[in-house]
């Protein structure tokens, strides 16, 4: 009985009471709605790819995020608290996938009620390649010349090969990756230095430790010069002889270090012929003797000796005074 009345008292003015629920459940949307704001944002997409295929080609750098919330919370939302991205780690294969845009907030904003988000375009189509390792060498950049007279003769790095990752065709299409340039212009000593790594592709991605120490030696750079038409100068000839014959000129070409011996310039008595040994009369090869700095040497030379006439000079005689007539 007490049941069937409870049920009288509900279907009474079951209409209206519908009404009024209606009316109710309206007002409350109306008054939710009417608080609610709706705000726009351009987020980065962060390209998740921690497994075993890579991201290739062109790929939608941004995305539009709309977020509806409380209208009094609309200044306490930024851009940079909402994270978009797209994970790649769920793939093995190369290829062309439509990977959903994944939207993540910062925990501050997880606490606003309501929330709504939605992100436009909620796929974006990525082509993936597999990923790959590889050791390629290192190659120095110089750039400039040494300092007039000076030339690199070595140089090296350490280490001599890194190891790269990335997607399969970029990988095997890369032969060697350059250090930084090192510029040598005006040196002229040999040096070490550190540098880094010239990565020119972004799909490559080196190990870490990109940092490496190069070594180059500097040296003055080897000439030759030649001396043409140099005299022979004599010495320690005695008093009582002479040389008849014409002495001829004598020819020198030296190798040293271009920065001493370019400026070089032989002296007048470079060349000497000692005629200490002669006592007598004759005809003489008398050897040469070069005077150059030790710093050169001879590589040539037109005579090794100096062929001489010797004469001994004429003695004069003083005349006897005349007698006088008185004597």
């Amino acid at each position: 009985m007490k049941v069937n009345q409870l049920v009288e008292k509900v279907l009474e003015n079951w209409h209206i009471k519908i009404f009024c629920l209606i009316a109710a459940t309206l007002l409350y949307l109306f008054n939710s709605f009417s608080t609610v704001e709706k705000k726009s944002f351009v987020v980065p997409v962060q390209v998740i790819q921690d497994g075993a295929v890579m991201q290739v080609g062109s790929l939608r750098k941004n995305v539009n995020v709309v977020v509806r919330l409380p209208e009094n919370e609309t200044s306490s939302i930024h851009a940079n608290q909402i994270h978009a991205s797209v994970n790649l780690n769920s793939f093995t294969e190369s290829g062309t996938f439509s990977v959903p845009v994944n939207i993540e907030l910062d925990e501050q904003l997880l606490e606003i009620d309501p929330l709504e988000i939605r992100v436009n375009p909620e796929f974006l189509e990525v082509k993936v390649e597999n990923r790959e390792l590889k050791y390629i060498p290192i190659e120095v950049s110089l750039v400039g010349e040494p300092e007039h007279g000076y030339f690199v003769s070595e140089y090296s790095v350490t280490p001599t090969s890194v190891e790269i990752t990335g997607p399969r065709a970029s990988v095997f299409s890369t032969e060697k990756i350059s250090t930084e340039r090192i510029d040598l212009t005006g040196l002229k000593r040999t040096f070490e230095t550190e540098t880094k790594l010239r990565n020119i592709n972004n799909m490559i991605e080196v190990s870490e430790g990109t940092n490496c120490s190069v070594y180059v030696k500097i040296e003055p750079l080897p000439m030759e010069k030649s001396f043409e038409n140099l005299p022979v100068v004599l010495t320690n000839l005695n008093s009582s002889f002479e040389i008849t014959s014409e002495l001829p000129r004598v020819s020198v070409k030296l190798k040293g270090l271009m920065p001493a011996l370019e400026t070089y310039n032989i002296s007048a008595n470079a060349i000497q012929a000692d005629l200490s040994s002669i006592a007598e009369a004759g005809t003489y090869e008398i050897p040469l003797r070069f005077y150059v700095p030790l710093a050169f040497n001879i590589i040539e030379k037109s005579a090794d000796t100096l062929k001489v006439n010797i004469i001994r000079k004429p003695e004069i005689h003083e005349a006897e005074p005349e007698a006088t007539e008185a004597e």
